[in-house]
């Protein structure tokens, strides 16, 4: 006669070296995600900014081009006249009316770039509708030398790349208390 041999043995180690290592690689991965959470917010604070002054800037520039435009079509209508009574030659006519077009294709692609700079600006904000900016949007910002101490501490991005170091700490310990438990 044959006895079956029914016993199963199931065995689990817990490496309880590495669970207190495992719970502070925990806590800095959570630190590590809120500060990243806070970097991208300031960036993303950032690029509004860039966009939006990029905006004011070419739209300043479009109210420049315009006054350019008006005084070369000035300048084209009088070479113009001047050429039908004799008083000039060709050339200040073909020069007055390539210099009045060459500003009419600044005021296109000029106006080419605040729709694309509008809709980047729509994108950041997540907005339905094309935004736009006051008039006059720059004004004189006083820029100091020395940089602000406070201010570098509190800069998010400084912060998550301080807390990647600690969790990279973090995973060697739990790395080396897993390596103990092997030998």
């Amino acid at each position: 006669m044959r006895k079956n041999d029914n016993n199963i043995t199931v065995l689990q180690t817990i490496p309880f070296a590495s669970l207190g290592s495992q719970g502070s690689l925990n806590r800095s991965l959570m630190a590590s995600a809120e500060l990243k959470k806070a970097a991208t917010e300031n960036e993303l604070v950032y690029q509004v900014k860039q966009v939006y002054y990029q905006l004011a800037f070419t739209q300043s520039r479009h109210d420049l081009l315009l006054q350019q435009d008006s005084i070369y079509e000035g300048f084209f209508k009088a070479a113009s006249l001047r050429y039908k009574t004799g008083e000039t030659n060709l050339l200040e006519k073909t020069t007055a009316e390539t210099q009045s077009n060459e500003v009419k294709n600044q005021l296109r692609q000029n106006e080419a770039t605040a729709l694309v700079l509008r809709t980047q600006l729509k994108t950041l904000m997540n907005s339905d509708v094309l935004p736009d900016i006051a008039e006059n949007a720059f004004s004189e910002i006083e820029i100091s030398e020395s940089p602000d101490s406070a201010a570098l501490a509190l800069n998010p991005s400084l912060a998550f790349m301080r807390q990647q170091v600690e969790v990279a700490k973090s995973q060697k310990k739990v790395e080396s208390a897993k390596f103990a438990l092997i030998f």
